[in-house]
């Protein structure tokens, strides 16, 4: 099973932020907006290794945020 953190999870998806922002209507302030509304808080210890399933219901990353660019 791959495992990973929330805070780990947060960290990619902030650098994928800045890099698709530029793809995203708005530019990167509004990605980060969008993005941030569809991120879950964490109710455990952000450090903890979780199921990378786990945390991808948290914390949209990749794919998802290709998505809301347009781009996949």
């Amino acid at each position: 099973m791959i495992k990973m953190t929330y805070a780990e999870a947060i960290k990619i998806q902030d650098e994928q932020i800045i890099w698709y922002g530029k793809h995203y209507l708005g530019g990167e302030s509004a990605l980060r907006t969008d993005v941030k509304a569809k991120t879950l808080p964490c109710t455990f210890n952000p450090n903890e290794q979780r199921s990378v399933i786990e945390i991808n219901r948290l914390v949209p990353r990749g794919g998802s945020i290709e998505h809301m660019c347009g781009l996949s």
